[in-house]
């Protein structure tokens, strides 16, 4: 029986793929791909970057009424949310129903040392069916949190919560560094109401964790949580932008 030779192919290494496009990129990209993927922690393609408000240097880290695909619901949650517009002005709104809880994030990454303030609006929606009742209102624990990067990849969550009960100020910082660090902007008093706060999250974090983060925030999240297994809770989150510090 003849022999045949075949001719060794040459490495031909992994087509990197555009993730806003999904067109494939060659092979000449593919360090700079791999670097991508190393930098994204496996997140995927779902990752932003804030946009850049149209007046002033504020980031917009939510983006809301885009209808990019980009909050996405925690998986095993379930609750009813939409992005309302009025002009050019969009905000979120996500209802719990009764002894649930649930949690929208997203991934979006920008410079917390440069940009450390974070201002938005928050609170329970009064023109919803909730009852009218303020006791009834203080059943839910509302929440943002915020992800930055930390030393080996790690990831570390400061969490501002609307509580329940009459706490406002305190600060829940166990010395288990692995669960969030919460810090409590609101409490049962100011149920019924749209407050807007701000906050420096770069103070915050070295505050709470007793170092500072690296410089890279990953993503924002916001969550609800009824207690209440006859009522449900409806929120409504402003946009959540990013400032510089005015020293």
């Amino acid at each position: 029986m003849p022999s045949t030779t075949r001719k060794a192919r040459p490495f031909q290494p992994p087509i990197a793929v555009d993730c806003g496009t999904g067109k494939k990129l060659g092979h000449r990209v593919v360090s700079v791909a791999l670097f991508a993927f190393l930098s994204l922690g496996l997140s995927g393609c779902d990752w932003k970057f804030a946009e850049t408000m149209p007046h002033g240097n504020a980031l917009d880290l939510t983006h809301f009424g885009a209808q990019d695909g980009s909050w996405r619901l925690r998986a095993g949650d379930s609750a009813v949310w939409s992005q309302p517009c009025s002009g050019d002005t969009c905000h979120l709104e996500m209802t719990v129903y009764g002894g649930h809880a649930a949690t929208l994030r997203r991934k979006v990454r920008w410079d917390a040392e440069s940009h450390p303030i974070l201002r938005w609006s928050w609170g329970v929606t009064p023109a919803d069916s909730l009852a009218k009742s303020r006791i009834n209102q203080a059943d839910a624990v509302v929440a943002l949190d915020v992800t930055l990067a930390s030393s080996f990849g790690f990831e570390k969550t400061l969490r501002y919560v609307w509580s329940p009960r009459h706490d406002k100020g305190k600060i829940w910082a166990s010395g288990d560094n692995w669960r969030p660090k919460a810090v409590v902007l609101r409490d049962r008093r100011d149920f019924g109401k749209i407050m807007t706060d701000s906050v420096n999250v770069w103070e915050d974090f070295r505050r709470t964790f007793g170092y500072v983060p690296r410089h890279l925030a990953l993503s924002v999240a916001v969550s609800v949580r009824s207690n209440n297994p006859n009522q449900p809770v409806a929120v409504r989150f402003g946009s959540i932008l990013a400032q510089p510090e005015h020293k």
